[in-house]
């Protein structure tokens, strides 16, 4: 079976360090994912849509499997008796200053330069400094929230790891290498207290200035704190994370676009589709065609390149 050891949603990243055993039913996804294995067992994975690297990809134990947004991946059932200890790192791109990874064309443009990458002496160093500090979060009292302490012990070596990775295996852009946007200060506790609150009220998103207060802070007060400790703005913060609720009920047909748009606070229709257009540069229409013409593919693709059970479970991956 598979089993979560830690689970950890950063700032602009979610780590997740699990021991799996069985496969991984198909699954698309709108966001980049990174793959590393951390002990045990080889482990497989069948990569469809003919991506470059071929369908079957083999693991190693110092390796990363980079898995582009859109692309179908599964991974296949261990060895009986076996188990691996993996890690996987999940980033929406727009974080790193990457355009939106829409698949609005017959094959989306490729964000990685490669499918499978060594890790060099860093990026295995970053790797090994957030799984000791995972292992040592797992430990902590069940249910009791982390400290801010705690939780800039795994923050940091997490966006290290991201960090190094982006900047040898995914194409730069205008600009430069990309980066995640990260601050230059452990995070204040009033800091994360207020990413948590705006995590939890994205579809209620209480106004700035009400999550300062609640923060304990003035309003010129947070906006200084908040851009010092993740490199943001609280405003352009809060529209990412909007961005990605809204992107997720559009693939995952959670209503029509006028009630999503009721759900996430916009007081017209228009209002929504202009500030989504803005920040992701398609309407809510064209994103919710594109997903679903593409998903229609990609099972296809899945079906035809021998991973079973294809277009039912990948509707509940």
């Amino acid at each position: 079976m598979t089993s979560v050891k830690n689970d950890f949603q950063g700032r602009f990243a979610r780590a997740v360090l699990f021991r799996a055993a069985h496969g991984e039913p198909p699954r698309i996804l709108p966001y980049f994912r990174m793959v590393m294995r951390v002990a045990g067992a080889p482990v497989r994975f069948r990569l469809g849509g003919g991506m470059a690297g071929g369908d079957m990809v083999d693991l190693g134990a110092d390796e990363v499997l980079l898995i582009d947004p859109w692309t179908p991946h599964a991974r296949d059932p261990l060895a009986e008796n076996t188990a691996a200890t993996l890690l996987v790192l999940e980033m929406e791109p727009s974080w790193a200053g990457a355009p939106p990874a829409l698949p609005v064309t017959e094959a989306p443009a490729r964000v990685a330069r490669e499918v499978l990458a060594p890790l060099g002496p860093e990026t295995r160093s970053a790797r090994d400094a957030l799984v000791r500090s995972m292992r040592r979060d797992a430990n902590r009292i069940p249910g009791l929230s982390r400290s801010p302490a705690d939780a800039w012990a795994v923050e940091e070596p997490l966006c290290a790891l991201v960090n190094s990775i982006l900047a040898r295996c995914l194409d730069p852009v205008e600009g430069g290498a990309r980066s995640l946007p990260a601050g230059v200060r452990p995070i204040d506790h009033r800091i994360w207290r207020a990413i948590e609150l705006m995590r939890r009220t994205i579809c209620k998103e209480p106004g700035v200035d009400a999550i300062a207060v609640a923060a304990g802070l003035s309003r010129s007060r947070f906006f200084e704190q908040f851009r010092a400790c993740c490199g943001v703005t609280p405003r352009f913060y809060a529209d990412m994370l909007m961005i990605e609720e809204a992107a997720r009920r559009l693939t995952e047909g959670e209503g029509s676009i006028a009630e999503i748009s009721d759900a996430l606070g916009f007081s017209a229709q228009s209002h929504f589709t202009r500030f989504f257009r803005h920040k992701t540069g398609a309407s809510p229409s064209l994103f919710r065609r594109a997903t679903r013409g593409y998903s229609t593919r990609a099972r296809l693709s899945l079906v035809a390149s021998g991973v079973d059970g294809g277009a039912d479970r990948l509707a509940g991956a």
